[in-house]
């Protein structure tokens, strides 16, 4: 500096004008080596900042994975299947243990690209999943399934639509239901079997709420007492039972019910539809719940006897008539032996 001071000073101007090149050389070299400083600054920076970088997503990463790890183990170890799969292709991205347990498989991997559809015994049932999710955005329904094996089974199926990975899917919840199917099934044959035989039966059936209501009627009311099943079901007994005999059918049920007897049985008077009484013999019942022992209902099979009441009838009338002809006679013969002994 002090040199380029003489220069200016002293100098001719020749020297002035190489002190100006030596002066903007200089200016021009410290420029450029503030400009290297600060780029090799800064690509320190950026080095320094992308290492830094690639060890947190590192570490996120392994995060990640270890918290998938942990989540996989906890779905494992939760005692109801999970699936989840792809809404339009059907295909089976996860299942937990209890699924694979329940569809007969080891692993995913040891089925590529299977789907859910593969294990529907009606395919149709998988599309109409399909089409309820993507309406309502959840699905529960029953299907029957089919094992790896072959085996068939019934399931309840509880799904919820969801984004995964940026795609439409499904994740849903299996139950094993192929035991309360089949108790269905057996319930319904069995009640099949006996409404037909309550439907064919020549003796009346019926079944009253504990109010005195009929709830079922059997068909065969209609041959017995000229009624239709609808003339009498959601109406009161007490509308076709003769009121002298109401008492009796109360009384009888109070004791069945205090007594803890399997039935009771009784005779009383019904209304016919053209207006006349009909004489029925009843054996009845009362139908508790097993937990609470609440009274549920009273079930009576009653048969026709007017016949048979009309000829005991008759019978005790000549019974009494005999009686007393029978009585009649030994008076006569008394009267008459007094006249003879004493005339």
């Amino acid at each position: 500096a002090p040199l380029l001071l003489a220069v200016f000073i002293k100098g001719t101007v020749q020297d002035y004008i190489i002190g100006l090149v030596i002066s903007l050389f200089v200016f021009a070299v410290l420029r450029h080596t503030r400009v290297v400083s600060d780029a090799y600054r800064t690509s320190i920076e950026l080095s320094i900042g992308l290492r830094l970088q690639a060890e947190t997503a590192e570490q996120h990463s392994e995060s990640i994975m270890q918290d998938y790890t942990r989540l996989r183990k906890l779905l494992d170890s939760v005692p109801v299947p999970v699936t989840v799969s792809k809404l339009g292709s059907g295909e089976i991205i996860y299942a937990n243990q209890p699924t694979l347990d329940l569809l007969g498989l080891k692993d995913l991997s040891d089925r590529p690209g299977v789907r859910g559809v593969d294990f529907f015994v009606d395919p149709a049932e998988r599309e109409n999943v399909v089409n309820k999710v993507a309406l309502l955005g959840a699905a529960a329904v029953e299907f029957q399934l089919k094992s790896a094996g072959g085996s068939l089974f019934w399931v309840f199926y509880s799904a919820r639509k969801i984004s995964y990975e940026g795609e439409a899917a499904i994740i849903g919840t299996l139950t094993d239901i192929t035991q309360r199917r089949h108790t269905e099934e057996k319930l319904r044959q069995s009640e099949g079997k006996y409404r037909l035989l309550a439907e064919y039966a020549n003796d009346l059936i019926n079944i009253c709420d504990m109010r005195g209501t009929y709830i079922y009627v059997s068909p065969s009311v209609e041959r017995l007492l000229g009624y239709h099943v609808d003339e009498l079901v959601d109406r009161r007994i007490s509308e076709f039972i003769h009121p002298e005999d109401i008492d009796t059918i109360h009384s009888q049920n109070r004791e069945c019910i205090l007594t803890g007897l399997d039935y009771v049985t009784y005779m009383y008077r019904m209304r016919h539809k053209l207006g006349h009484w009909e004489w029925m013999e009843a054996s009845a019942t009362i139908e508790k719940e097993v937990n609470t022992g609440k009274l549920l209902q009273i079930s009576a099979v009653s048969r026709l006897v007017t016949e048979r009441v009309r000829h005991e009838q008759e019978l005790t009338q000549a019974r009494e008539r005999a009686e007393k002809a029978n009585r009649a006679k030994s008076d006569f013969l008394a009267h008459m032996s007094h006249e003879i002994r004493t005339p």
